[in-house]
């Protein structure tokens, strides 16, 4: 396991992505702490059953719900006031 900081991450890009083509998984720390896990697509277990919606579908069910909810405020400007605190 190698462990590499974000700034080397960002400098050599290229020659990192090499060593984890070459089969050796990198960890990448952010102020010494470690965030993330770089891995050659192979050896991570891809979810098979993830897909999405067709567009057509998943936008007719978008304009339904719109439809059926009502705004809580008049307009933009009524909106603005309100997270302002000014109401």
């Amino acid at each position: 396991m190698d462990i590499v900081s974000a700034r080397e991450l960002k400098n050599k890009t290229a020659e990192i992505l090499r060593r984890v083509r070459s089969g050796k998984r990198i960890w990448v720390t952010q102020r010494g702490k470690p965030c993330a896990v770089i891995e050659w697509q192979e050896n991570v277990e891809r979810e098979e059953s993830f897909s999405l919606r067709p567009f057509d579908t998943a936008w007719e069910d978008l304009l339904n719900t719109l439809a059926r909810t009502e705004p809580e405020f008049k307009n933009w400007e009524e909106a603005t006031k309100w997270a302002r605190g000014r109401v």
